[in-house]
């Protein structure tokens, strides 16, 4: 799952895990293999982390969702990463998000093509960044950019990510090349002050100013959705606790939001999408089924927004049933209007207390 080989003096580590080069525990085991095998070759004085394909990594497997988790964790990985004696440098194309720029934050540089994207979407799983994401981003960005874009799942264009100091250099042309250039260029920098467990949070002491706007944006946008909120408060730690108290909140959070009945609803919902979109039978699937005619409609509701669609989905020849159980809010006379216009000739007008009801 993740290829090692040495050019000259940089060794590669390929992520080779096709589709998208999912941080599955295999390829988890191949990094911290290759990392450590790296430290230890005599010839090897950087190290270059790549993916194969379309992307670098881009996120967790989702084959993996809902089993236990096997070590190594990818905290455990970076950590790795962060503290091999030898700079590493992330070549970044595709989509790296999630677990993915996780990986890329450990790396003491970061370089990517134009094309690039980089996010944390976790918070459309109900959930936040669970290694290290929420400490680290701020530390590169500062509290409002690292709140907005992880509490919005946002993925940001290469060209602003280096606005951001997330990229460290955007680069043309063959990405392997150009990162085993950079990787040899780098051998003589010291190196361990890009660390990013050492720096400070920019602007820490407002962090009372920024967690306050990013919290009544996330309220008003994401209206009762526990994650992003969740996701600010796990950024404003990072500049209110030390790193290591600040990954114990997180994962603290983390685990919070896994165990909500939001968060394992839009892990359904989302697991829902893919199913149906691979639904096959004998004889037939998604592609080739034929919808079944429409007989019946309902709407819930019968105020001005009810009552306009009831009427919309009458002018189209289909029976209504339309509930609505407030008598004073009821726009009857735009359904009677309907009626008596012919827009529905074969319909019976019912009008009892707590329905209308066209058939």
């Amino acid at each position: 799952m993740v290829d090692y080989s040495v050019n000259g003096s940089v060794a590669v580590l390929m992520v080779n895990n096709p589709p998208v080069n999912a941080l599955s525990h295999a390829v988890r085991v191949g990094l911290k293999t290759g990392i450590e095998r790296g430290a230890k070759d005599s010839r090897v004085r950087s190290i270059v982390i790549i993916g194969k394909g379309q992307t670098f990594p881009a996120g967790a497997d989702i084959r993996e969702f809902g089993k236990p988790s096997k070590e190594p964790w990818l905290t455990a990985v970076g950590n790795l990463i962060e503290t091999c004696s030898e700079p590493v440098v992330a070549a970044i194309h595709g989509t790296c998000l999630g677990g993915g720029l996780e990986i890329a934050l450990f790396s003491h540089y970061r370089i990517a093509v134009s094309s690039a994207r980089v996010g944390f979407p976790e918070v459309t799983l109900g959930l936040l960044p669970g290694a290290g994401g929420t400490q680290r981003l701020s530390r590169l960005t500062g509290l409002p950019v690292a709140m907005e874009m992880i509490s919005s799942g946002r993925h940001v264009p290469a060209k602003k990510a280096k606005e951001y100091g997330i990229i460290d250099e955007i680069v043309s042309g063959d990405l392997l090349k150009t990162a085993l250039k950079f990787a040899q260029e780098v051998q003589s920098r010291p190196f361990k002050d890009r660390c990013l467990r050492y720096k400070i949070v920019p602007n820490a002491d407002r962090v009372e100013e920024y967690a306050s706007a990013a919290m009544m944006q996330v309220k008003k946008k994401y209206k009762g959705f526990e994650a992003p909120v969740t996701c600010v408060q796990a950024v404003r730690s990072s500049a209110e606790l030390s790193y290591e108290e600040g990954m114990k909140r997180e994962r603290d959070l983390f685990l919070q939001l896994g165990q909500s009945g939001q968060s394992k609803a839009q892990q359904y919902a989302f697991f829902a999408e893919r199913a149906v979109s691979k639904w096959q039978m004998p004889g037939g699937s998604y592609k080739t089924a034929k919808p079944l005619p429409v007989r019946s409609t309902a709407v819930i509701g019968g105020g001005t927004m009810g009552s306009g669609i009831a009427v919309c989905l009458l002018s189209a020849g289909l029976p209504v049933y339309l509930l609505e159980q407030n008598e004073k809010v009821r726009h009857i006379p735009s359904l009677n209007t309907c009626v008596s216009t012919g827009a529905q000739p074969k319909g019976k007008y019912c009008n009892k207390p707590n329905k209308v009801l066209y058939d």
